[in-house]
């Protein structure tokens, strides 16, 4: 099995990615756009999510590997949690391609 020698190889952190691009556009539209306090909100910790997986790595010891990738699992449910605000406010539509709930499993 190879080993891991850059972060932007772990699937995860690929993830991550993606979900931050993800963000960054559903909150680009319509009236999420002008919901700053969420907008900015939900963008941060779309973006901790891949930076405490980065960050986690960059370490180089397990222990905080581990930690760091536990504030990532922690950030994630942020995001989900925000994603459920923008749901009810109708700022996204449920079952559109760009909800989110591909990758997080929204339910109303």
């Amino acid at each position: 099995m190879p080993t891991i020698s850059r972060f932007e190889n772990i699937e995860a952190w690929k993830t991550a990615r993606q979900l931050t691009n993800l963000i960054y556009d559903l909150s680009d539209q319509g009236t999420f756009s002008k919901d700053f306090g969420l907008r900015d909100q939900i963008r941060r910790a779309a973006v901790s999510v891949m930076s405490n997986i980065a960050e986690g790595f960059e370490s180089h010891t397990q222990p905080l590997f581990i930690n760091f990738l536990g504030r990532a699992k922690a950030s994630s449910g942020e995001v989900r949690a925000q994603l459920y605000v923008a749901l009810d406010r109708n700022y996204i539509l449920p079952g559109s391609r760009k909800s989110g709930e591909g990758m997080l499993s929204l339910k109303r």
